[in-house]
């Protein structure tokens, strides 16, 4: 799937979408796929001064929020832009050791390579894509997040309902889980003392 595909999916079945990203050169390309409002934000620290009915984080881009401290902050940013009993969806990967895949698509061939440190909780991978004009190479160090970690990040923002899935459908995650679609529902009701039930 390409990045720019759930736009145009949900476009198609009249959801208004905006998107946000941190390149402006990504967000170029996808303004010529799909036509939505993009703003070039960082997600750990965003206001759009709106209220969203949903919130989707796709293709484990929550991952390359490398600390805990980034993901509480990104967590905040989404739950002040969703309406009461608006949903979060984060889709993590989430790897369980190293490993390796080759994939062709539109006459682009995609070679990666990672390396999970189970200790640190982070991943190295490396990507090499062989395009009609050459080569290129990408890295990336993403934040693997447990379910239980990522349950307890998403409740301590005010989330509730928490559920975990796997394989982009509603069977039960499990820790060994390719990956996880986690869902929460934004909760309005406050105790005693500020905190969320």
């Amino acid at each position: 799937m390409r990045h720019w595909e759930p736009y145009s999916n949900l476009k198609k079945s009249s959801f208004e979408c905006e998107g946000l990203d941190l390149s402006q050169e990504m967000l170029d390309i996808a303004k010529q796929k799909v036509d939505v409002i993009f703003h070039q934000k960082d997600i750990s620290n965003f206001n759009l001064n709106k209220r969203y009915d949903a919130i989707i984080c796709m293709f484990a881009t929550f991952n390359h929020l490398t600390t805990i401290d980034y993901a509480i902050k990104a967590l905040f940013c989404f739950y002040q832009h969703l309406n009461p009993s608006g949903i979060l969806l984060i889709d993590l990967h989430n790897p369980q050791s190293n490993g390796s895949k080759v994939d062709e698509f539109d006459k682009i061939k995609r070679i990666m390579s990672w390396s999970y440190d189970r200790i640190s909780k982070m991943e190295r991978t490396k990507i090499k894509f062989i395009v009609p004009e050459g080569i290129i190479k990408d890295e990336h160090l993403l934040r693997i997040y447990s379910i239980e970690e990522i349950k307890k990040l998403l409740e301590n923002a005010g989330f509730k309902k928490i559920s975990a899935y796997e394989g982009y459908g509603f069977s039960p995650a499990k820790e060994s889980s390719k990956n996880l679609e986690i869902i929460g529902i934004k909760n309005t009701k406050k105790l005693k003392g500020g905190s969320f039930k």
